[in-house]
């Protein structure tokens, strides 16, 4: 059942959305992505391609870049979508 769409954008009038509230620290992380990324790449080959790129001092973009290339490398047949966000340092 997970190729089953069970809310989406446009269908009907109104959407129930999802919030999460969680407390963040300076410089903490975080990769959204469709299925096309988290087939392909288990959370632990994220993890490592995230301190490989954020933590050799690289930018979010080029993150999310080199997760779609892994992904696109290991045989990822869907679309992929990547978003990498990272909080501001603190007096940034």
């Amino acid at each position: 059942m997970k190729n089953v769409i069970t809310r989406s954008v446009g269908f009907e009038a109104d959407v129930e959305v999802d919030i999460y509230e969680i407390t963040t620290l300076p410089k903490d992380v975080f990769v959204m992505c469709s299925d096309g990324l988290s087939g392909p790449l288990d959370d632990a080959t994220i993890l490592k391609s995230i301190n490989a790129t954020i933590g050799a001092g690289k930018s979010t973009q080029e993150a999310a870049d080199f997760l779609i290339h892994e992904a696109n490398r290991l045989g990822g047949d869907d679309n992929i979508t990547a978003i990498v966000v990272q909080t501001q340092a603190k007096g940034a």
